[in-house]
């Protein structure tokens, strides 16, 4: 079979006509899911929001389960799938979030578990008005929050020393830790 210049011409048209319906049907089935991640993106760190916060940005749920006292709440739609965990109906993060948007991944934002918010961290017990030995116990236990990498916990237990102990040894090292003594500049 020879190759005339009108077979190749419609060889490559059939081509490219045959791309674009696979581009354009590609871009219509997937866009439900590309709205529903849109929506959950718009609401940033989700890890804390009221169940009805979410529900009322993204509409109501696909499925929900229960685990024990956990509340389990997925969304589906096509190209996009994304499940919640929630106990007392606020969000305890993301279990499984699945994406997908042909030939755009690198320009997509980041996914909604990129945007989680880390777990909690505990609050220290209150400080009680006290002593130089008091003082140490709590420099000790912000010593020991940022080895830890707790950084903002580290900075809130210096902060009240320098307010609770203000004439402790210990409140001269919180300042200066803090960049709150002139003489550490």
């Amino acid at each position: 079979m020879e190759l005339t210049p009108e077979a190749i011409g419609t060889l490559i048209a059939t081509s490219v006509v045959g791309f674009v319906l696979y581009l354009v049907t590609q871009f219509f089935v997937t866009l439900p899911g590309n709205l529903l991640g849109n929506k959950f993106r718009s609401l940033g760190v989700i890890r804390g929001k009221h169940i009805n916060d979410i529900v009322r940005v993204v509409g109501s749920p696909t499925s929900v389960s229960w685990n024990g006292d956990e509340q389990v709440m997925q969304w589906m739609a096509t190209g996009y799938h994304i499940v919640l965990v929630f106990q007392n109906d606020i969000c305890q993060g993301v279990t499984h979030e699945f994406s997908q948007a042909p030939g755009a991944a690198p320009s997509l934002p980041p996914p909604v578990t990129a945007q989680i918010a880390p777990p909690p961290i505990p609050t220290p017990t209150p400080m009680p008005q006290g002593d130089e030995d008091e003082a140490k116990r709590c420099f000790m236990q912000a010593k020991e929050f940022l080895k830890g990498g707790q950084k903002e916990l580290t900075i809130q237990v210096l902060s009240d020393i320098v307010r609770r102990f203000p004439e402790s040894k210990y409140a001269d090292s919180a300042r200066k830790s803090l960049g709150l003594d002139p003489k550490s500049k």
